[in-house]
């Protein structure tokens, strides 16, 4: 902008490129967040978005298997607050639920050659189930990972609950008293011994898609 020129800022979910033996740590969907952030924050003219459907790199935010709807509603609800420069209004209880299917060191059963390792220089890889919860009002958050339960109080308004990643299934429950509110199963399991190495992070989430 003091050069007279105008501001993209990129955005961009997560990236693991199998090809090019490299992944850059995406802690679950902080990178996502952050990067509309920036655009907020710094004023950017426009946002490119990287990418819809580029799924070689793991970047994509299309509806897919492995994320059907979710990375499309958090980017719908974080281009809005670009747009306008104010938080939408929440109008339903939801639960993004996220996390890698084995840890970032795991040894696969089908080893490769060139196994993917952090970009240097980056985020240091993490192992964490994250649920980034949207609340209509205060409520407590469960999330059982393998044999563990943990809960998070929130109150009204978005909220991030972030666990140790373990082996096992995982799944996120919004109470409010002994009513619940809301709750979203992953069908992707934690597996200690996964038969290749995939570290791009799944989502799901309690919206119907």
């Amino acid at each position: 902008h003091e050069l007279g020129v105008r501001w993209m800022q990129p955005v961009s979910a997560q990236d693991a490129r199998p090809r090019m033996s490299i992944y850059d740590e995406a802690a679950n969907s902080t990178t996502l967040r952050q990067g509309w952030q920036v655009a907020v924050q710094q004023g950017a003219d426009w946002v490119q978005l990287l990418t819809w459907n580029d799924y070689s790199e793991g970047t994509q935010i299309a509806p897919s298997v492995h994320n059907e709807y979710a990375l499309l509603d958090l980017t719908s609800y974080l281009a809005s607050v670009y747009k306008t420069g104010r938080a939408p209004q929440i109008l339903r209880d939801t639960v993004y639920l996220s996390h890698r299917t084995q840890f970032h060191d795991a040894q696969p059963a089908f080893t490769s050659a060139d196994p993917m390792l952090p970009r240097p220089g980056g985020t240091p890889p993490r192992d964490t189930v994250e649920a980034l919860v949207f609340s209509t009002a205060p409520a407590v958050v469960q999330i059982d990972v393998g044999t563990e339960r943990h809960e998070c109080q929130v109150g009204d308004g978005v909220s991030t609950c972030t666990f140790p990643l373990q082996v096992g299934a995982v799944s996120a429950t919004m109470m409010r008293g002994d009513q619940v509110a809301t709750g979203v199963v992953s069908p992707f399991p934690v597996d200690a011994v996964p038969a290749v190495q995939d570290l791009q992070y799944v989502f799901r989430s309690s919206r119907p898609s």
